[in-house]
């Protein structure tokens, strides 16, 4: 082999060791800088994971009057930098606090939407009987309700045709009869209801037929 030959080789062995190098180093630039992002990606998680707080939102709906249980509450983590304090943090016993306003389903639980005293707000357990085409189907404890009387048989054979009106808004039900539901007919349901709205929707019992509408 030739001088010029031998050069000639020996420089396409160094051209093909540098270019192994070349793509070497990048792939090991590639993955460090891979490492990098993960581990800045974590820190970021991380930083907001620590400006978040669990707090107790409601389960379902609640109306002013009712007493929380365990099953009306359900923890939700939220971020909250600003005005964390006006929500209750999950650590807080509220079972058996009293509701004195409307709470969504899922809705964060101010502080001031709770009282401790035993009677926050004076209401009555009223049971009812309504008919089972006039309530909803789905309708269970913690539904929200506005209650409606419509003129019954006995208005209409005496002559008088009272318009439907509003008895009542935003209405806890406390319980309802299933057993009584499921044989067709009446069903029992219990009512919470402001101590001054309790002789109302008596005194239309009587005389009106009366209709759940439920929220939501």
């Amino acid at each position: 082999m030739s001088v010029m030959g031998y050069l000639s080789t020996m420089k396409k062995i160094e051209n093909l060791i540098t270019r192994r190098k070349i793509k070497t180093n990048s792939r090991t630039i590639i993955g460090i800088l891979m490492i990098l992002l993960a581990f800045i990606a974590a820190a970021l998680i991380n930083r907001e994971s620590n400006r978040t707080v669990l707090v107790w939102g409601s389960y379902g709906e609640l109306a002013p009057g009712d007493v929380i249980a365990q099953s009306d509450l359900v923890s939700i983590r939220v971020m909250l930098p600003e005005n964390s304090r006006r929500y209750i943090s999950v650590n807080a016993d509220l079972i058996g606090t009293v509701v004195v306003r409307k709470l969504g389903a899922h809705e964060l639980i101010p502080i001031e939407s709770l009282t401790n005293a035993p009677y926050g707000i004076d209401t009555r357990e009223t049971p009812i009987e309504v008919l089972k085409n006039d309530l909803p189907a789905d309708l269970v404890r913690g539904s929200i309700v506005d209650i409606y009387a419509l003129p019954n048989e006995v208005m209409q054979n005496a002559g008088r045709m009272d318009p439907t009106h509003l008895v009542a808004a935003e209405v806890s039900i406390v319980s309802v009869d299933q057993k009584s539901k499921d044989l067709g007919g009446s069903v029992g349901v219990v009512l919470s209801l402001p101590n001054s709205g309790v002789t109302t929707l008596l005194a239309e019992l009587p005389s009106h037929r009366i209709v759940l509408v439920k929220h939501g």
